[in-house]
């Protein structure tokens, strides 16, 4: 029962509980590495970096290929500052683990703050293509080209995140304002009202839509 409950609290980012329900689990069963991964990824969403260290090496220290908690653990390492601990892991992570879409982005986060924009471009081309259906890798690249001025290379993406992440409020205002940029009006003034249909007192989402008509 406190699996399930914490799994849908996870799908809703209610962390703080979800982490309380997974800790239940593990009281009580001593948990499956699932759920120390999930436990982990509670505490990395709520900022308990020391936490997310202690939870991934307790998982290395049984499976040191797990690749989430590579993962985890260079997200944790990379907000602690310490970079080329960080790029270490998560590089292992993209390697041991693909199909996460996590480590690919803080991977790609990490180049693109230090001014490496093209090695930030190549780690979200190569994630595309190992998570093709993540809304996140695939906005990720989006907004990748669009800061390098390639609109038209960014769209197709922003279009598919769009497609995969309705919900995103984010995701529909970067679609509508690259559709304007590019001159593509009708689809951006469709993509925008039905934006501002769904969350109407967002003003950048208002304002977008404004330049529409």
């Amino acid at each position: 029962r406190h699996r399930r409950t914490a799994c849908v609290l996870e799908k809703m980012s209610c962390w703080k509980q979800a982490k309380v329900e997974r800790q239940q689990v593990i009281d009580m069963t001593n948990g499956q590495m699932e759920d120390w991964i999930a436990l982990g990824r509670c505490s990395l969403n709520m900022g308990e970096w020391d936490e997310v260290l202690s939870v991934s090496d307790r998982v290395l220290e049984q499976d040191p290929e797990n690749g989430k908690a590579c993962a985890l653990k260079g997200q944790a390492l990379m907000s602690l500052g310490k970079q080329q601990d960080a790029v270490k892991l998560l590089n292992q992570a993209t390697l041991l683990a693909p199909e996460e879409a996590e480590p690919w982005l803080a991977l790609a986060k990490m180049q693109a703050a230090t001014g490496d924009e093209q090695r930030s471009m190549d780690t979200m081309k190569a994630a595309v293509l190992a998570v093709p259906n993540s809304a996140e890798v695939n906005f990720g690249l989006g907004k990748a080209f669009i800061r390098g001025g390639l609109f038209s290379d960014g769209l197709p993406f922003l279009r598919k995140a769009a497609a995969l992440a309705p919900e995103s409020v984010d995701v529909t205002l970067d679609l509508g304002r690259t559709l304007v940029s590019l001159g593509h009006h009708e689809e951006a003034r469709k993509v925008l009202e039905q934006g501002r249909q769904r969350w109407p007192r967002h003003a950048s989402l208002a304002y977008a839509y404004a330049e529409t008509v």
